[in-house]
């Protein structure tokens, strides 16, 4: 079997020493070993707490808004505020299962699925 964590140099990642894969997000989350305990296992992990990441992005309104700004049409938004939304993604990983939570934004919340395998990160 796969390894489904990819182990990272701290210094690199925001903290984190270990990355995944998130089928739900598309995208990777991270934790480390000072807050989350870990079972040392790379190919079935169970982790501990649960892992909640959220974020900030444009909403649709806004990404108009920014691009129009940028553009020069700063008379439309004198102040450089946007529109956006809040996204979250909550889960607990248990023996290379993650179980999304029923507060996440993606179409996998409520559902229980396996952890794909570790995928080389993108350094972008």
């Amino acid at each position: 079997m796969k390894p489904v964590l990819k182990q990272v140099p701290p210094d690199q990642y925001w903290g984190f020493t270990y990355l995944f894969d998130c089928p739900g997000c598309g995208d990777f989350h991270g934790f480390n070993e000072t807050i989350w305990q870990f079972n040392g296992d790379l190919v079935k992990p169970t982790i501990s707490p649960s892992i909640l990441v959220t974020w900030t992005e444009f909403s649709e309104l806004g990404r108009k808004q920014y691009d129009e700004w940028y553009a020069g049409l700063r008379d439309k938004n004198r102040t450089g505020k946007f529109d956006s939304i809040t996204k979250v993604c909550h889960c607990f990983i248990r023996e290379g299962r993650i179980q999304f939570l029923g507060d996440c934004w993606h179409e996998l919340k409520g559902q229980t699925v396996d952890l794909p395998p570790a995928t080389p990160i993108n350094p972008d």
